[in-house]
Order: C-alpha cells, then sequence, then structure tokens
C-alpha cells in the first residue's frame, strides 16, 4: 500500500507532480538562478574604484596640480571633469555624473610657502554614504601625503637630515592592519549574505506557494486521501520534499561561490550552518501557514517578517547601535546568527565552536518553527473548515 513506501519516495512523487506545473519549475530553479546571477553581476568588480569626482582649481600652480596628482592615484576615486563653475558642478552632481566637487582656491602656492593655513574646500553628497565615504577616505588619505610631502621638503631646506625631517613631517604614525577582508571586496561583505537572504526567503515562498495552494484550492485533503496517507504522513512527505529542495539549491550556490570567488572559503560547518538557514525558512512557512491556515496572510506575515531581515541583521548597520527593541527583534531572525556565523567562520576563519550561542540560536531557528508547522497542519489543515480557505 502507499503508507508502506518509504519517505524519500513519497517525496519524489511529490516532487514528480510539481515540476509538470511550468510556475513551480520557475520558482524551483530557474528564478533563484536568475537573481543569483543578477546580485554576482552587480558585485563581479569587488571593491569600489574609480568614483568620479569633479575639481575647480583656480591656483593653477604646480603645488595644486601635485596635490591633484596624488589624489588622482587614489585607487577609489577619479578626477575626470573640470566644471566652469559652482553651478554647472552643482548640475553635474545632481544628474549623478560626479559624486563630489574638490576646489582649490587662488594663492593655494603662496600660502604653502608663507606656511599659513591652507584649507581646500570638499563637497560630497552624503545621501550616498558609501559614495561619500570612500571619497572622504582617499582624499584625506591623498592630503595626509602631501602634507608629509610639504614638511620633509621645508626641514630638509632648513638642513635637518632626511631622517630628521620625515621623523619632524610626522610625529604620530597610525599602522591600521585590516584582519578580515583587507582588500574592501564588497562581493564578501554583502553579496554573499545578500544572496543567502534571497534563498532563504525563495525557500519560504516555495512553501507558501505549493502548500498555500493546496489548502486554498481544497486539494489538500482530495491528494492525501488519494496516497492514501495520514495527515502527518502526507505532511512529513511534503516537508522532506522541501527541505530536500532547500539543501540542494543552497549547496549549489555555495559550490558556486567556492568556485567563483577566491576570497570565499567554504567549509563544512560554513555549509553546516547555511543549510540550517535555508531549513528555516521551510520552517518558518510551515508555521505561518499552520497559524493562520490562509497563503494571503502568510504571504502578508512573510512580507512584515522576512523583508527587513538584512537591514536588521547588523551587516548594513551596527547591531549594537540600534535601540533595544530592534535588537530584540534582530534575536528572532535566523539571517542575524547566520551572519555571525558567516563572519566569523567564513571571513574570519574561526572555528564553530567558538560561536557556539550563534550556532544553538539557529538550530533553534530552524528545527522549532518545522516541528510547530508540522504539528499545527496535521491537526488544522485537513478539517473541512480549513479547505478552500484563502
Amino acid at each position: 500500500m502507499m503508507t508502506a513506501r518509504p519517505l524519500p519516495q513519497l517525496a519524489k512523487a511529490q516532487a514528480l507532480l510539481i515540476w509538470q506545473q511550468t510556475e513551480y519549475r520557475w520558482l524551483w530553479l530557474w528564478l533563484p538562478m536568475m537573481l543569483l546571477a543578477w546580485i554576482s553581476w552587480i558585485f563581479a568588480q569587488g571593491p569600489v574604484t574609480d568614483l568620479p569626482v569633479l575639481v575647480i582649481d583656480h591656483d593653477q600652480s604646480s603645488s595644486s596640480r601635485q596635490l591633484l596628482r596624488l589624489m588622482d592615484a587614489s585607487p577609489g576615486i577619479q578626477l575626470e571633469a573640470w566644471p566652469h563653475s559652482l553651478a554647472s558642478a552643482e548640475q553635474q552632481i545632481r544628474q549623478h555624473q560626479a559624486y563630489a566637487l574638490l576646489q582649490i582656491e587662488s594663492g593655494f602656492e603662496q600660502r604653502l610657502l608663507r606656511q599659513e593655513d591652507n584649507p581646500i574646500t570638499l563637497w560630497h553628497n552624503a545621501q550616498w554614504s558609501t559614495h561619500s565615504g570612500q571619497i572622504e577616505r582617499d582624499l584625506v588619505q591623498a592630503s595626509l601625503s602631501f602634507n608629509q610631502l610639504i614638511e620633509s621638503k621645508s626641514a630638509q631646506a632648513a638642513g635637518q637630515p632626511q631622517t630628521f625631517a620625515e621623523q619632524l613631517s610626522s610625529p604620530i604614525q597610525v599602522h591600521s592592519l585590516a584582519l578580515h577582508n583587507p582588500s574592501m571586496q564588497f562581493h564578501t561583505f554583502l553579496q554573499v549574505p545578500m544572496s543567502l537572504a534571497i534563498l532563504q526567503l525563495l525557500c519560504l515562498l516555495f512553501v507558501l506557494q505549493d502548500l498555500g495552494n493546496e489548502i486554498r484550492g481544497g486539494q489538500l485533503l482530495a491528494r492525501r486521501r488519494w496516497s492514501g496517507l495520514k495527515p502527518m504522513r502526507y505532511l512529513q512527505a511534503k516537508i522532506m520534499l522541501y527541505v530536500c529542495w532547500s539543501v540542494l539549491l543552497t549547496s549549489l550556490y555555495l559550490g558556486l561561490l567556492s568556485h567563483g570567488l577566491a576570497d570565499f572559503q567554504l567549509s563544512l560547518a560554513l555549509w553546516l550552518v547555511t543549510l540550517l538557514l535555508a531549513v528555516s525558512g521551510v520552517g518558518i512557512g510551515l508555521l505561518f501557514l499552520g497559524v493562520t491556515l490562509s497563503q494571503r496572510f502568510s504571504l502578508s506575515a512573510t512580507g512584515f517578517y522576512v523583508a527587513p531581515a538584512f537591514a536588521f541583521a547588523g551587516q548594513a548597520f551596527p547591531l549594537t547601535s540600534m535601540p533595544l527593541a530592534a535588537q530584540a527583534w534582530a534575536a528572532l531572525m535566523p539571517l542575524t546568527h547566520w551572519l555571525v556565523l558567516y563572519n566569523q567562520m567564513g571571513v574570519a576563519q574561526l572555528n564553530w565552536w567558538q560561536q557556539g550561542g550563534a550556532l544553538l540560536w539557529l538550530a533553534l531557528l530552524a528545527v522549532a518553527p518545522l516541528y510547530l508547522g508540522w504539528w499545527l497542519l496535521g491537526r488544522r489543515a485537513f478539517q473541512a473548515n480549513a479547505l478552500g480557505k484563502r
């Protein structure tokens, strides 16, 4: 009888039944691959480079040109245009043809020779925090290098030895050591976390699409009776199908990342915790359906719960700087704990047992919704008043 068949065979039969529908094939395979390929294309360049910066040099001296050469040599910026006025520069910035404007006033070189205060002005659009921070950081670094060069030349002109002149120009030296992601690769910082967040969301949506359609269309009880399975057994076959699909899709993408990104190190521990993240998407979808018995309300709950997950996860904005309520909300999201494990294990190359708290929380948020959703659906979804509910 059908009830004697093992769960893997039952899950395979469910997969074949679903695969016959075109919209499910798109949701299963083609849509995830297209979205992930699109994200990979966005971050293909790696670090931010050659941000256009406008320049107005009223001095036109050898010193100002030397300063501009140092700034143009910075990898993050590129001095491209020379506008005639502030109005034209403002128009180019508004049209996103450039992200900042650097202005050097007349008498720049003369003030250097007289050792007077000699400011230069940088206008940058802080609405674009990444662009603005990169430009400001590179220009400040170039200005510091120029100041050291001027101080060193002045000390040598006064008869001081070169070593003493170098020490005089830089009495305090900061040694900045980048411990992890030293090349500032954005695919390490954003591409991998965003891709896995999208995979978790797709796992959740697939559960709501497949099982939610069966509840909404009144097909759940009919298919269960046709298969000869008890409700809990039927749901077990469904859950195995969802878990296997999420595991295979996530494993495929992680394998592509490990071969496509030189600085992405995929270990067995990182692979396992990423699978927990994918399974959590399945569990959350089952739990939403088990509580609401409505595909419509479950999709609304998904948007409320999952859509802001990346903003609350602490990757783009420090979690410790958020209010306590936001930190509590972030603690309820599997993505938050997976990001801790990813940054420590995948980027910092630490051992998994050094992040036991995040691992336990992620495992709990993956297993508990899966079990609760299965238990609620088995006792509520096969009732006559639940079938056909939207």
